[in-house]
């Protein structure tokens, strides 16, 4: 501005980038130039750029089963409730829950029950994804599914899909209390969102109580 002009200008050569800071001031009828080598800040500052996305990423993930965490559930549940509010758009949410959980754990041992969760996690992601859904880590041996603008009856088609998708596992669970192998468990709500993401949350987790007391490896929908 006015006598002065400084800039930042990056060098790139043979896959290797070098930043200078020029500044150019007039001085009478001549101009003075003075160049700086700021390589060093330009490649720190984009490395600690590179460190905070990551650590952005982790503090959204579970750890174990590399799925989103309770954490981000809850924000984006509430950003999608609102959207789908303002758009009145269907929200659907699929509570699920591996069934005799407990009793796999007591029988193959906790490593093998993390490679379970891991398994059955990655699973339901497989599906999800291609409805746009996000699917998170609920607690323990629960999983719940966001679907926004996403009736009912597709809702529906993408939770049978999910209880497939695990039984095609074909993980064994010899100490089952529905078969041989893991199952699923899952409840589903769907609404046009009116009055808080509590309840539709609620309306999902009474639809897997059901899931669970009518025999489990299902399925119910309110």
């Amino acid at each position: 501005t006015g006598n002065s002009l400084a800039e930042d200008i990056v060098y790139e050569a043979n896959n290797l980038k070098e930043w200078y800071h020029f500044s150019a001031v007039k001085l009478g009828d001549g101009i003075a130039i003075t160049i700086h080598d700021i390589t060093a800040r330009k490649t720190m500052e984009l490395e600690i750029k590179k460190v905070n996305a990551k650590l952005a990423i982790l503090a959204n993930l579970d750890g174990l089963t590399q799925i989103a965490n309770r954490r981000y559930f809850d924000e984006v549940l509430q950003e999608k409730w609102q959207w789908c509010k303002t758009e009145k758009n269907f929200l659907s949410l699929i509570l699920c829950d591996i069934d005799c959980f407990k009793q796999y754990n007591d029988t193959y041992g906790h490593l093998a029950g993390d490679d379970c969760l891991f398994k059955v996690a990655k699973a339901i992601e497989k599906v999800t994804i291609q409805y746009e859904g996000i699917v998170a880590r609920y607690g323990g041996e629960e999983f719940v599914v966001i679907l926004a603008d996403t009736s009912q009856e597709i809702a529906i088609q993408v939770g049978n899909e999910m209880r497939e998708a695990i039984a095609n596992l074909n993980i064994s669970h010899s100490k089952s209390c529905v078969k041989p192998y893991v199952t699923l468990s899952l409840g589903l709500a769907t609404e046009i969102p009116i009055t808080s993401a509590t309840n539709l949350i609620s309306k999902a987790d009474g639809a897997l109580y059901l899931a669970k007391h009518q025999g489990r490896d299902r399925l119910v929908w309110i």
